[in-house]
């Protein structure tokens, strides 16, 4: 008969199989991949609170007996945004280009525009942008979008983290003439 493997992560354990510590845990971030020396410096020097606690109390029984109360909250992504722009093309098409100094925590990046600055924004992009930056360096990044028609328009640069959490950038105008 083939093994079953499980696989566990223990969190304020003292051990693995004797039981759970009585006390509180601090700024737990879990990654889906291995962050680089340097990231890990840049998060301890740059780290505020996540605004997540954990307070576990066990009676030193591992499977019962553990009480917890656990409030969280997503915070968003935070990036160094050194540059946005939109430029308007011969072809009446609106290239947005945008450029990062480094990025923590952040996933994606999606586009909005409107036609008016305090007006109802409207994603742009079918597909999320990836973000390809990271706490070290920084990236460039472009999209072209194609207004149906001439006039004013407002542009905004949304990245999100992992947890879908946003911040919003901008806006930039750009007046299209067809």
């Amino acid at each position: 008969m083939p093994y079953t493997y499980a696989s566990y992560m223990a969190v304020g354990a003292l051990t693995s199989s004797y039981g759970h510590m009585d006390g509180k845990v601090d700024e737990v971030r879990v990654y889906n991949r291995a962050l680089s020396a340097q990231e890990i410096q840049d998060l301890y020097n740059t780290s505020t609170s996540l605004g997540t606690t954990a307070l576990v109390r066990s009676n030193h029984d591992i499977c019962t007996g553990i009480t917890s109360k656990v409030t969280a909250t997503s915070m968003p992504p935070t990036i160094t945004l050194l540059s946005v722009e939109a430029d308007v093309g011969a072809d009446s098409n609106v290239t947005l280009t945008w450029e990062t100094a480094k990025e923590i925590d952040n996933a994606v990046f999606n586009l909005y525009r409107a036609r008016r600055r305090n007006g109802t924004y409207t994603q742009i992009n079918n597909a999320p942008i990836n973000a390809k930056g990271d706490t070290v360096s920084g990236i460039s990044y472009s999209f072209m979008d194609t207004p149906q028609r001439r006039g004013t328009y407002y542009y905004k640069i949304g990245d999100a983290n992992y947890n879908r959490a946003t911040t919003m950038h901008g806006p930039v105008k750009v007046r299209v003439k067809r």
